[in-house]
């Protein structure tokens, strides 16, 4: 129970990565394991093929009888084949005398495992004698060792370059676009929509991206979207205004306000339908006029906002005013005139938050609402 909550608490990255480094392991284990034991293999057999060789050579040097045999003739021949470190012992044995012919031993070479081959020494059909020779395993094992040593070494650069590669393999195509993924589900709500996309391939994971991408510009433009005009709504301009103010290369910046100051009676004289439909007129014809840079949005019930990145009052000076003449010579929906006030308030240096920009751009519609129809009032400090 304990090992299955544990499984199940761990991150998914973190179980696949266990179990590539688990399969990995194994798998090269086996395949090393199954190298190792044919070269031992490849290594025994070489042995005992090199040892019935040397048994054959000395059986089949005697071509006549033992006894007819020189003694310092095979001796040579004995020692010859001594110079093989391999051989340990060799013994001929002579059936017509029944004695040994000849036997060397070499007892220093007594290590390991040792393997005895014997053949007859049979000449016209007739047995005249046996040859036998015993082989040490020491060099074969030596060998083996030195095959172990390797396949070991080979292992581990096999399991450290397999492993790089899945897990480079892994954090591209898995780990890296997962991460991307779960960030950006996090902040699904935020506002700030890119204009690429940012899921440029059709796997799994790239597909799921999309899906959320569309999702969230959906949930940001409502986020973002006043309801009945379509333009921005107040969090957004909160937001705008904010990041503005903290940057320091756009930390200048004006704000219009636009207050429609009889609002409420087209409202109550002509129905608020009537109220609605002059509004979404209204702010056409603003969206129209206003610079591609400015954003523009809807502050509150009766109020429209103009945020002019990096322009101060004098920029936007010669726009406003005409922005007030157009709203004062246009009649919407079925001669319906609007009166509205109009305040520009741009930013100091003196000011340590945006909350200071709005209390003078509010000051400055309150004057704009107690001049005559028609003018503009400018905050310069």
């Amino acid at each position: 129970m304990r090992i299955k909550r544990w499984f199940f608490n761990q991150s998914t990255n973190n179980i696949i990565v266990l179990a590539l480094i688990a399969t990995l392991f194994v798998s090269i284990l086996i395949s090393n394991y199954f190298l190792y034991s044919f070269h031992k293999s490849g290594f025994e057999k070489a042995l005992h093929e090199d040892h019935l060789k040397t048994t054959t050579i000395l059986t089949k040097s005697f071509q006549q009888p033992l006894k007819e045999c020189s003694k310092s003739v095979a001796q040579g021949l004995v020692d010859s084949l001594f110079i093989d470190p391999r051989v340990v012992e060799i013994s001929i044995w002579d059936f017509e005398n029944s004695k040994l012919f000849m036997h060397v031993f070499k007892p220093e070479r007594v290590k390991d495992e040792l393997f005895t081959q014997t053949m007859p020494i049979i000449i016209d059909e007739k047995r005249y004698g046996e040859v036998s020779v015993k082989f040490s395993s020491t060099t074969m094992l030596s060998q083996i060792n030195s095959l172990l040593q390797a396949n070991i070494i080979l292992f581990l650069i096999q399991f450290i370059l397999n492993l790089s590669l899945l897990l480079w393999i892994f954090y591209i195509k898995f780990s890296k676009p997962l991460t991307r993924l779960l960030s950006y589900i996090r902040t699904l709500g935020d506002y700030n929509i890119t204009p690429h996309s940012a899921w440029h391939y059709q796997d799994e994971i790239g597909r799921i991206g999309k899906a959320f991408e569309e999702a969230k510009k959906t949930i940001a433009l409502t986020a973002m979207s006043d309801p009945q005009t379509g333009i921005y709504n107040h969090y957004m301009l909160t937001k705008l205004l904010q990041n503005l103010f903290v940057q320091p290369k756009q930390n200048l910046f004006t704000v219009i306000l636009i207050e429609i100051i009889n609002f409420n009676h087209i409202n109550e004289y002509f129905g608020h339908l009537k109220g609605n439909a002059t509004l979404l007129a209204l702010t056409k014809d603003i969206t129209k006029a206003k610079n591609v840079k400015h954003y523009f949005g809807r502050w509150s019930g009766s109020m429209l906002m103009l945020i002019c990145p990096n322009e101060g009052v004098e920029e936007v000076r010669e726009f406003a005013l005409n922005l007030s003449n157009q709203l004062e010579r246009t009649l919407y929906e079925d001669k319906v005139s609007v009166i509205c006030a109009i305040a520009v308030a741009q930013t100091l240096k003196s000011e340590t938050s945006i909350d200071d920009l709005l209390r003078r751009l509010n000051l400055a519609l309150e004057d704009a609402k107690q001049s005559p129809f028609g003018q503009v009032i400018f905050s310069t400090s």
